[in-house]
């Protein structure tokens, strides 16, 4: 049995380098040889300043040669530069009821190493892991340390959000679950962490344009203009994040602001390879707003049918490949990994590896998660299953790619197009019920698909088995059309609502080709103007299907 986690162990523990020996001896939990090498190092004249900021002056031994309370926090120094203190290690409170330990580390600024702070933590939580069975971590770090930020992210954590330190202030904190909750558990608490300063278990909202500075240039906290950083937002995006799997989340004003930031990483010359059944907005923006404003150029493949077509069109001008799985409206599936893939060989075989964006908006990270696929961007319309109630317009971005993240931080903020906070709030109010309301979106897209298929008057139904989304041609009879009918159907449901949009709890009905995609008529993406499209609520589905039935009989 491994001793028993000492009360000191764990919470913060900082640094930046150490000695290799001191290093060798801490990994193995060598006490005897651990002092030796910091008495070997640790000057006997240490500043009392200097030692009541590291922790401790010199280390001493207890009793219980199991335990490491005489570490504290242990000196870290520079073996190439002699005695010069650089950091420091240790762990100084014990898990909490639910087993977690915090970690943090500080890094000197003259004496920053990245590479071995990393190595070290990660030796670290390799002997926590291993000696005492620590399974839960956590870390914080102020949110104007970059440094530590990407240490901390290197190291698998994930930020959950915010506390107030008696000492340093505000902190970002951040967690390493090797037993990760259930997105079901994940859904309802991402980024709805009890307020850091009252505790309220409902955050308040920051209807704030500004932020007051403590002195020129000294934003507090990190909080300058609401344009750049909102609090409410930034729960928001980490929630997003989180639910997706990934690192580094944004939101925006909308779906096709997400569109256009996500675009601006394609310039000059470069080629996008999209998706051959997309939403109007997409097909508009890339290809009257961005390919002629930016001289790229756009290939629309089927990649749903194989991967044959993208590894033909893939060259080394290619810098994304934007997809949209189901696709909008024809609901068409595409194979995210044979995609991430097919990049991977182009990449292997010493070609350009383009980024790969995927739009995730029919399918919600309640069903898939793109980047544990491969992808390198996921976004969503957040209009409409991530808020769920068509009650806000939002869009946002994830990504665990560092370079991308920064870009893509630099973007929102230069275009300013983000959303305001009441907004992010809907649309955190909404991540907290997307589980459920996505079964049930399912459950009853499945029972109208099947109830639309007994239909003699029905000429084909597109399902792809899972979520809310629903498209169906009517077959034409001996007085309309299809098209005539698929216009009377839309006109005449009570239940299912006659608009754009989906994803809300309420079920609506509409006309691709008369609505949402008018921007691709005339073009290869143009849309059957029979094909009806149904967002499936989470009513009765008796009552939805006794709906449907009564709008097909009268057409």
């Amino acid at each position: 049995m491994p001793p028993p986690v000492p009360s000191i162990w764990t919470a913060r523990f900082e640094l930046v380098s150490m000695s290799l020996p001191f290093m060798q001896a801490l990994v193995r939990h060598d006490l005897a040889a651990a002092e030796r090498a910091i008495g070997a190092i640790v000057p006997a004249d240490m500043p009392d300043d200097l030692a009541g900021f590291l922790g401790y002056r010199i280390p001493t031994v207890t009793a219980d040669p199991g335990s490491i309370a005489w570490l504290g926090r242990a000196i870290v120094l520079d073996d190439a530069a002699g005695r010069r203190i650089i950091g420091s290690a240790g762990f100084h409170a014990p898990p909490d009821a639910d087993g977690r330990v915090e970690i943090g580390y500080r890094v000197e600024t003259a004496h920053r190493r990245q590479g071995v702070a990393s190595e070290v933590a990660a030796a670290l939580l390799d002997w926590a892991r291993r000696e005492h069975g620590i399974r839960h971590f956590r870390a914080s770090t102020s949110p104007d340390n970059a440094a530590s930020q990407v240490i901390i992210g290197a190291l698998g954590f994930r930020q959950v959000g915010t506390q107030m330190d008696e000492v340093d202030g505000l902190e970002l904190v951040f967690e390493l679950d090797d037993a990760p909750p259930s997105f079901e558990t994940l859904a309802v608490h991402a980024g709805a962490e009890p307020d850091e300063l009252t505790g309220a278990v409902a955050p308040p909202i920051y209807q704030t344009s500004t932020f007051r500075q403590d002195g020129v240039g000294r934003p507090r906290r990190g909080y300058e203009y609401a344009r750049s950083q909102n609090p409410t937002r930034d729960r928001l995006e980490r929630a997003v994040a989180a639910l997706e799997d990934g690192r580094h989340g944004f939101a925006f004003a909308s779906g096709s602001a997400a569109t256009a930031a996500i675009a601006e990483l394609a310039g000059p010359g470069d080629e996008i390879i999209v998706g051959d059944d997309v939403y109007g907005g997409t097909y508009r923006y890339l290809e009257r707003v961005r390919k002629p404003g930016a001289g790229i150029s756009t290939l629309f493949v089927d990649l749903a049918g194989g991967m044959d077509g993208l590894w033909e069109g893939l060259s080394e001008r290619t810098r994304l490949v934007w997809f949209e799985t189901p696709t909008n409206p024809l609901l068409k599936v595409v194979d995210i990994a044979a995609v991430a893939a097919t990049l991977a060989r182009r990449e292997a075989e010493g070609g350009r590896r383009p980024l790969m964006v995927v739009d995730n908006t029919f399918a919600s990270p309640a069903i898939q998660r793109p980047l544990t696929l491969g992808a390198d961007i996921v976004f969503h319309s957040a209009t409409k299953y991530l808020a769920g109630h068509s009650d806000t317009v939002l869009g946002v971005a994830v990504t665990s790619d560092d370079a991308v993240a920064e870009r893509l931080r630099f973007l929102q903020n230069s275009m300013g197009a983000v959303p305001g906070p009441l907004d992010c709030f809907l649309v955190l109010r909404g991540l907290r019920t997307l589980h459920l309301r996505v079964e049930r979106h399912g459950t009853n897209a499945a029972a109208v698909a099947e109830f639309l298929r007994g239909r003699p008057d029905v000429a084909s139904v597109r399902y792809p088995g899972f979520g809310g989304m629903v498209s169906f041609l009517p077959a034409p009879d001996s007085s309309r059309s299809a098209a005539e009918r698929a216009v009377a159907i839309a006109e005449g449901t009570r239940w299912f609502t006659l608009a754009e949009s989906l994803g809300g709890v309420e079920s609506l009905i509409e006309i691709p080709a008369a609505m949402t995609h008018m921007s691709v008529a005339g073009s290869a993406l143009a849309v059957d103007p029979a094909l009806v499209r149904l967002s499936v609520g989470i009513e009765g589905v008796d009552d939805l299907i006794a709906d449907l039935r009564q709008a097909l009989d009268r057409a």
